[in-house]
């Protein structure tokens, strides 16, 4: 007897929210086909004709026999309501090829795909991490191993990374065996077909509802999502009134990890042709004032494909907004469309870890824009500054050194002290500005350390010094031990503190730059520079 090969599907899983019961309530478009197959399942799709790839006339002239060849985009998506009590039934989403698109991305539960790996995962099996850097001007960043690891064998900032999606190697004989994926999504290889699948969904729910994710991954509930639709209204009314103020704090970018080189452009409102989804052009296309949410999540974000110039994905305007907000002694983060808090104790730990930082002890002159700010930012206040008190402090602001066998330029920082500091200066414009002042401050001191790199700086301060007329101060600056030496940042800002004010993430940062250097063996401290 022939034992039946077995046949692996690749299942995208997406577990609903609650609030939704009924298929109608999940679908993006009553306008598609669909299949009834029993009482619990539906399967819904969308037909597109063949078409002719975009390339055979571009690339090939039309050739003939190319002529043959056709291209098209599966769109499926299969809704199966189970019971998983006596008295709840929950509804899953499987989908295949494109059909994620063909549902309403806000009914899918959060973290769901997540949580059913890492309780299905010992702690050191992960293959793969997609992360979002809260504390790095979120940027969202994969990182692969070449053999099942530990998280603490990847770059990963607990205090400062938000976690998308893991992929791991499930040794869990009770649930599955292999390699599984998840985020808000679960991705994995199973023998499971439609007649299976109602068991495999009970089953995978069973996996989520566990908490053994907390013995090794308990830190991912630092930042929790929000399900307070109270709540979530009150927030998105503040979102409307920074975003009509054009608060640097509220950003956007695409929500997913994509791929570019599949991209040819953006299309949104009164903008067909962009590279990128800017923001001021956006809040522009809008005629008045926006007034709800609604408006943001009827506009959409579309990318389109460098093939057929179809669209091959496309996004909520509000999908797309990155940002915080403080309310009430607590931190909000909005990202993907969805609004996540930040545990109390947590903000309590990097507020204290800020607040317990050494103030910077140079007198600082107030920040005064003599001029329209173009012209009179740091540069021109630092050349100020050094110019008054030129027997203390040299300006090496833009004065950069080359590193070998790369293109990258470093600024050993803007002002140099004789009594040993490193004073990084920057004009604050929100978060992504800050957190380049601090990644600077961070790079060179850890550079410093190099000999060769320190005998470019010291070079470069000889050459500064002969160029000033300087040069009988070479001893007062040159370096000779960089761990004698004190980092400090300090910030130009409408601000009567002396510690900055500064948005939660960029505490975050900043208290990770602070850390990484104090373990080098510098003293850090940061101070205001205040402006008029």
């Amino acid at each position: 007897m022939i034992e039946e090969k077995k046949f692996n599907n690749n299942l995208r899983i997406a577990l609903i929210k609650k609030d939704y019961t009924e298929f109608n309530q999940i679908i993006e478009s009553k306008e598609m086909n669909s299949i009834g197959v029993n009482s619990n399942k539906t399967i819904y799709y969308v037909k597109y004709p063949p078409k002719e790839p975009k390339w055979v006339n571009s690339f090939f002239n039309d050739n003939k026999k190319l002529k043959e060849l056709y291209s098209s985009n599966a769109k499926v998506l299969l809704l199966v309501k189970i019971l998983i009590t006596e008295n709840e039934n929950r509804i899953f989403a499987i989908f295949f090829g494109y059909g994620r698109s063909l549902m309403k991305k806000e009914c899918i539960e959060d973290r769901f795909g997540l949580k059913v790996v890492l309780n299905s995962s010992p702690k050191g099996s992960i293959r793969k991490i997609k992360k979002t850097e809260l504390v790095n001007n979120i940027k969202k960043c994969d990182e692969q191993m070449p053999s099942i690891s530990s998280i603490n064998d990847f770059e990963f900032n607990f205090d400062g990374d938000l976690i998308e999606e893991v992929t791991c190697n499930s040794r869990n004989n009770v649930y599955v065996k292999g390699t599984i994926c998840g985020g808000d999504v679960l991705v994995l290889n199973q023998n499971v077909n439609i007649e299976k699948i109602d068991e495999f969904l009970l089953r995978t729910y069973n996996q989520y509802i566990l908490d053994t994710y907390k013995e090794n991954f308990e830190w991912i509930d630092n930042i929790k999502s929000i399900k307070d639709n109270e709540l979530i209204n009150k927030l998105n009314k503040e979102l409307i009134n920074l975003l009509n103020a054009g608060d640097e704090k509220i950003k956007m970018a695409v929500p997913d990890n994509i791929n570019w080189e599949r991209i040819d452009h953006f299309k949104y409102k009164n903008c067909d042709n962009e590279d990128d989804v800017y923001i001021k052009k956006i809040i522009d296309s809008y005629r008045e004032k926006i007034e709800s949410i609604e408006q943001l999540k009827k506009s959409r974000v579309k990318a389109i494909g460098n093939q057929n110039e179809e669209e091959i994905n496309s996004w909520q305007v509000y999908e797309c907004i990155v940002g915080e907000i403080r309310n009430d002694n607590k931190v909000y983060y909005i990202t993907n469309g969805k609004w996540f808090e930040i545990k109390a104790d947590f903000v309590e730990k990097i507020n204290k870890e800020y607040e317990n930082t050494p103030i910077g002890t140079v007198d600082f002159e107030s920040f005064a824009n003599k001029m329209d700010v173009s012209e009179y930012g740091e540069k021109e206040y630092n050349e100020d500054f050094v110019n008054r008190h030129s027997k203390d402090y040299l300006n090496l602001d833009r004065k950069v050194i080359t590193l070998e066998h790369s293109y990258s330029k470093i600024e050993i920082c803007d002002i140099l002290s004789k009594d040993k500091k490193l004073i990084h200066v920057k004009q604050y414009h929100g978060s992504a500005v800050l957190s380049h002042l601090f990644n600077q401050g961070k790079v060179s001191a850890t550079l410093l350390l190099e000999k060769d790199f320190l005998n470019k700086v010291n070079a470069k301060i000889e050459e500064v010094l002969k160029e000033s007329g300087r040069i009988d101060q070479l001893n007062d600056f040159i370096i000779n031990n960089p761990n004698e030496y004190e980092v400090i940042f300090a910030i130009i800002k409408y601000d009567e503190s002396r510690l900055p004010d500064i948005p939660f993430f960029s505490k975050l940062t900043f208290c990770d730059t602070k850390r990484n250097l104090i373990k080098l063996k510098y003293n850090v401290s940061i101070e205001t520079i205040r402006k008029n």
